[in-house]
């Protein structure tokens, strides 16, 4: 298990949601406008992969970048879907673009 390895840190169980969101492709309370073909993820050894021999840091960097793609640059929502705080997406995100990173911007839509 990830939580069991001495250097796991808060983004871990982040890992164990997006496999979880992927698996179902829409998070909790989210329609079913964005799902794929239902058989997408029928097989799911096929989802996870391509991820085989990637640093984990590089899987979590992708993973917090593209789910902030997916919800338009909005932190919270990308951060509930991880299963992070807003506070440990803001720290990573500031690592990211603090390595030369583009960082999407932040959803600047009023009322969303």
């Amino acid at each position: 298990m990830l939580n069991d390895h001495p250097s796991a840190g808060p983004l871990e169980p982040a890992a164990k949601n997006a496999a979880t969101i992927a698996r179902s492709w829409s998070a909790p309370g989210q329609d079913d406008a964005f799902a794929p073909p239902k058989d997408t993820f029928k097989d799911t050894s096929k989802a996870t992969w391509a991820l085989v021999g990637r640093r984990l840091a590089d899987v979590e960097r992708d993973l917090i970048l593209d789910t902030l793609c997916f919800c338009l640059g909005n932190r919270t929502r990308a951060a509930k879907m991880l299963g992070v705080s807003i506070r440990t997406m803001r720290n990573r995100l500031k690592e990211f673009a603090s390595d030369g990173l583009t960082v999407p911007p932040t959803d600047q839509r009023q009322g969303t």
